[in-house]
């Protein structure tokens, strides 16, 4: 594997061991109240395996293409760059439909883990077929940032999962 690709997935896998040494300490009842106007905890959680899911879908089919596929240019930088910030800020956006449909609810966290683990088990199978010289192929597409390579795509990973921590939390800490 691309050793900055492995870089960023250990940072994922960190930053994921976090959130579930976390989750353990809440039954799973807890873990399914939401807030008046807003998802539980299990829905935010479920969103963000869905959203890793179809991008690495989306993305073990653009790797069958790989050598027709354009490389990424400082263009895509400044679009990351600009999704970062916004994922840094504290709005709220909408998510894409299709996402939304996709949503499952788990029946325990046991299944969630199970099928996290699954998708993180698949993202790291496809960065292993990712030669250093296709590193900055446009194989993922953001539905807001448009054609990224697979690094900017680790990048929104990393920040998908930090957007939607701070809401995490408070709706854990309503929970004790």
């Amino acid at each position: 594997m691309n050793a900055a690709l492995a870089r960023q997935f250990r940072e994922l896998e960190t930053q994921r061991s976090a959130i579930l040494r976390v989750w353990r300490n809440y039954r799973w009842e807890q873990l399914n109240q939401a807030l008046p106007g807003e998802w539980s905890a299990h829905q935010v959680l479920a969103h963000i395996i869905t959203a890793e899911k179809l991008s690495v879908r989306y993305m073990e089919k653009k790797i069958l293409g790989i050598h027709e596929t354009a490389d990424a240019n400082w263009n895509e930088a400044v679009r990351m760059l600009i999704f970062k910030v916004a994922q840094r800020l504290p709005l709220r956006y909408r998510a894409p439909a299709r996402l939304v449909e996709s949503t499952p609810s788990y029946p325990s966290l046991e299944a969630m883990v199970m099928d996290w683990e699954q998708v993180r088990t698949d993202l790291k199978n496809l960065l292993e077929k990712i030669r250093d010289e296709h590193v900055r192929r446009q194989i993922y597409k953001h539905p807001i940032a448009g054609k990224i390579n697979i690094q900017h795509a680790m990048v929104f990973y990393y920040e998908h999962i930090h957007h939607h921590q701070k809401q995490l939390n408070r709706l854990l800490k309503a929970l004790r």
